[in-house]
């Protein structure tokens, strides 16, 4: 009986903090879009924009991971995303970063193939 209580306690106090955490790191729908990326990048070392490039960097390496199409390719670092972003953000402010970011990784799947 106290093990299935000290379970559950855990489970609830677990959940609590993982819910307040991901609303305080995860972006609204507007951060997401590409207008918003490039008004980050222009406030260099600002929290925002290292959000903005940390969550597209665990965005494409996730995609890299799950994706038996992206198996293999190597991943830019996280310089390298920002500037490939802020070029596609430039040409396409009205999308959104995600679909940058699978751009981006559909590019370096091709890469991969020559």
């Amino acid at each position: 009986m106290f093990v299935r209580k000290f379970v559950a306690v855990t489970v609830l106090t677990l959940t609590s903090h993982t819910s307040q955490a991901q609303s305080a790191i995860l972006p609204s729908a507007a951060h997401y879009q590409c207008a918003s990326w490039l008004d980050a990048r222009r406030e260099p070392g600002s929290s925002k924009a290292h959000t903005m490039v940390a969550w597209t960097w665990g965005y494409i390496s996730g995609v890299a991971h799950a994706d038996r199409r992206f198996r293999g390719v190597e991943l830019p670092s996280a310089l390298s995303v920002s500037a490939w972003m802020d070029s596609y953000c430039e040409q396409n402010s009205r999308n959104n970063i995600l679909l940058g970011a699978n751009r981006l990784m559909e590019e370096l799947a091709s890469k991969k193939q020559l």
